[in-house]
């Protein structure tokens, strides 16, 4: 599988490494990696004071967490993280590519009109509409459509069962042993998954390049919806990059955020938010602190505390 290439050029997401790595380069690479998360326990990170959050460098991993960060809970619309994924994996695309054209059904519209009654994120839509696999990735990503996450879903798999089939075997395959998948969009709070997983999921997202040049657009052109807009990008600066923002009543808030200040890229996870305030104050936070405390245990230093 495509996606799963992507996986296991980051030697760290798997604590066995690659069969065909030496011993040693591993044996070096375990030390080093514990050495950095020694560090960093006693950093006094700026964690979250509700549900679960965690940190992970490109070169290591996950290398920071809150106790309760391999617990499953909802994801919310993080799902559609792994929805692009899937779908990609499925129906790759080249950067610059708009890929082949998806003609919108009447069940699509009924769809979008099942979301509306639940109150659910959408992108309007009308039978007879052509969408190209791009554009449906945008509407899906950048304004957290639900809708257009199931049309995409059932146009690159022949159904929502056939999908959810995949997509767990994929994860499966991957190494992804917490992370459920019950729905395209995350609605379902029977779709779970972890911080620390969706760090690590989050490392693919941006190993994908038509994926992190989509999670830099500000806004996207769709047809019939006319411009929609980035909801995942309140935090944006110069190194930061929100990748997926998330909400449903039982997942809480739901934040997915890359750093590229650094040499090593970074992801953080937060799960279960109060409210959207709080979670990207949040985020922002746990982000820097993270940061600074990973370069310092890089270079070794004894005294990392942010305290």
């Amino acid at each position: 599988m495509a996606a799963a290439v992507l996986y296991v050029s980051s030697v760290s997401f798997y604590d066995g490494g690659q069969d065909d790595m030496s011993h040693s380069v591993l044996s070096t690479q375990d030390a080093e990696r514990g050495a950095v998360i020694e560090r960093m326990s006693s950093a006094g990170l700026s964690w979250p004071a509700y549900g679960q959050a965690a940190f992970g460098v490109a070169r290591y991993g996950v290398v920071a967490r809150t106790d309760n960060a391999d617990q499953p809970v909802p994801i919310a619309s993080l799902a559609k993280v792994i929805t692009a994924l899937a779908v990609l994996d499925k129906k790759p695309l080249k950067p610059g590519e708009q890929g082949p054209l998806i003609t919108l059904t009447e069940q699509d519209e009924e769809t979008y009109w099942e979301y509306v009654r639940k109150q659910g994120s959408v992108t309007p839509v009308k039978a007879g509409t052509a969408i190209s696999e791009y554009q449906a990735l945008q509407a899906m990503l950048l304004p957290s459509s639900n809708n257009m996450a199931d049309a995409l879903a059932v146009w690159a798999f022949g159904s929502m069962d056939n999908y959810v089939s995949y997509v767990n075997n994929m994860l499966k395959e991957l190494g992804f042993s917490k992370t459920t998948v019950a729905d395209a969009s995350g609605f379902s709070p029977m779709t779970q998954s972890t911080a620390s997983e969706m760090v690590k999921i989050g490392f693919l997202f941006i190993d994908n390049p038509v994926l992190l040049d989509m999670a830099r657009q500000s806004e996207a052109d769709i047809p019939y919806a006319g411009k929609v807009r980035n909801h995942n990008s309140s935090i944006n600066d110069e190194f930061i990059l929100g990748l997926k923002v998330g909400f449903t009543d039982e997942a809480g808030r739901t934040f997915l955020v890359a750093d590229f200040s650094g040499a090593d890229a970074s992801v953080a996870a937060v799960l279960g938010a109060p409210d959207w305030q709080t979670l990207l104050s949040d985020a922002k936070a746990l982000l820097l602190s993270a940061r600074e405390a990973y370069e310092r245990a890089e270079r070794g230093d004894e005294a990392v505390s942010n305290n």
